[in-house]
């Protein structure tokens, strides 16, 4: 199931979210973002956006986080910005990390 974000007016902006498993966990971001950082204290987790949809299979074309670790994305500009990423553990479920950071 998604978790929208995109009413999230105070930046930076801490969310903590329950995976579904290793399915993709959709994300809406608001339009005003442009900084992703993400990351699990107990579980390596994936990241993705490109031909991603929530509660799909993670497949080769992703990116990971270690356990432990957090990983910031630059967002596209425009056009070129997605209104959403999607996250999954590697196994299992865990609670992922999310911070929201405003241009």
């Amino acid at each position: 199931m998604a978790t929208d974000l995109s009413n999230a007016n105070t930046f930076p902006h801490f969310k903590v979210i329950e995976s579904q498993g290793t399915t993709w966990n959709e994300i809406i971001l608001p339009g005003n973002v442009n900084t992703v950082t993400i990351g699990s204290e107990t579980s390596k987790i994936f990241v993705g956006q490109n031909n991603c949809s929530d509660g799909g299979t993670p497949q080769s074309e992703k990116g990971f986080v270690p356990s432990g670790n957090l990983m910031s994305l630059k967002l596209g500009r425009g056009q070129n910005k997605p209104s959403s990423i999607f996250v999954a553990a590697s196994s299992g479920t865990t609670h992922i990390t999310v911070i929201l950071e405003e241009k």
